[in-house]
């Protein structure tokens, strides 16, 4: 079995870390998923998700997800800063049997096993569809929550993001404004205090 595929989006490891827990009694949401039916990246804390878009060129398995430890995504501290620098864009992903591996013009940076006996959270079923959106009179979102997010989200030629809103009680999708990226995160609402 082999995957190959790119990271477009260049998500970095200090990015992801923001991003996913620090918990250890919840190991799925200290771990990164490759989700190949969406072709995707994905992170979670369980209260924000994130996922950044992958380009696959080369994949003979049934298999939709692989979950992988933070560290895969720190494959830079292995390499020198002139390649970290110029030709972070010339790095390939690669999933085998037993480990997620990343390439450089060929040669193996960095390799790693694959989280085992981790169920990874159903992220795509809460992600809100197209046809799901309805107009809402607020919400409340947290600001250490978007502070985080700013975070983790590459930074765009605008810098804009769009914040769609499709129930009270759903998470609110963000995405870039000027289509410039395709990465997408899902941040979810708190409680508001009543105002009467």
């Amino acid at each position: 079995m082999k995957v190959k595929f790119t990271n477009p989006s260049q998500v970095s490891h200090l990015q992801l870390s923001k991003l996913v827990s620090k918990d250890e009694l919840r190991p799925a949401f200290c771990a990164v998923c490759i989700d190949l039916k969406e072709k995707c990246i994905v992170g979670t804390d369980g209260i924000m998700i994130v996922k950044y878009p992958i380009e696959i060129s080369e994949s003979d398995t049934d298999q939709e997800r692989f979950i992988v430890p933070l560290r895969y995504f720190n494959y830079l501290r292995y390499m020198n800063d002139s390649v970290k620098k110029d030709n972070i864009d010339l790095l390939e992903f690669v999933l085998t049997e037993d480990e997620a591996e990343v390439y450089f013009m060929n040669e193996l940076v960095f390799k790693t096993r694959y989280v085992q006996d981790v169920k990874y959270p159903d992220w795509a079923n809460v992600f809100p569809k197209e046809n799901e959106k309805e107009s809402l009179p607020e919400i409340g979102l947290s600001m250490p929550i978007l502070k985080r997010l700013s975070d983790v989200l590459p930074k765009t030629q605008s810098n804009h993001w769009r914040f769609s809103f499709s129930g009270k009680r759903k998470g609110v999708l963000v995405t870039s404004a000027d289509n410039a990226s395709n990465v997408s995160a899902l941040v979810m609402p708190v409680e508001l205090p009543n105002q009467s």
